[in-house]
């Protein structure tokens, strides 16, 4: 209610004249009125000798006021802007996490040469397994004819380690 004023129509209206303590300013408009509660207050302790209360707002124009706006606590200041700094700094650590490679790289190390050792091993025994084989049936056959027939030893032993290396990739797929 103390958000709308009354103010006479006519400058030189004496409506409330003698009402100066109270008259309510608008902080926008700058336009001088009395507040409905003020008004309604005024009119019980009989204060208007123009006429009953209604035919002293047909004089008057009606004003929307705006509330002048209150001040901002300083505790609520202060952790509104820690709030924002806060914020501001994660978003910064997010923006550039990426760049600083030291932060990123140092945690994993001990994982990532875990991983390469497991590899390699991995590759050793595939190269040590296939070419166990192919010379294992290379001397085999050497063994097995009464005469040395070297293309025959070579293509068992490749066949061999053929078969040897895609049984050892099965395996190894299927373990990943």
């Amino acid at each position: 209610m103390n958000d709308i004023i009354f103010s006479p129509l006519e400058k030189n209206s004496e409506i409330f004249k003698d009402l100066k303590e109270n008259v309510s300013i608008d902080s926008k408009t700058n336009k001088k009125g009395i507040n409905v509660s003020n008004l309604l207050k005024l009119a019980r302790q009989g204060h208007f000798e123009e006429g009953s209360l209604h035919e002293i707002l047909e004089k008057c124009e009606m004003h929307l006021c705006v509330p002048p706006p209150t001040p901002r606590n300083p505790e609520l200041e202060e952790r509104v802007t820690r709030l924002k700094n806060e914020q501001d700094n994660a978003a910064y650590r997010s923006m550039t996490n990426y760049l600083i490679p030291q932060e990123r790289y140092n945690l994993n190390i001990g994982k990532e040469v875990k991983s390469v050792a497991s590899q390699m091993t991995a590759v050793i025994n595939f190269v040590l397994t296939v070419g166990g084989s192919f010379f294992f049936v290379y001397k085999a056959v050497e063994y097995a004819l009464p005469n040395p027939n070297i293309p025959a030893q070579v293509m068992m032993g490749i066949v061999t380690s053929t078969v040897v290396a895609l049984a050892d990739l099965y395996f190894l797929a299927r373990t990943i």
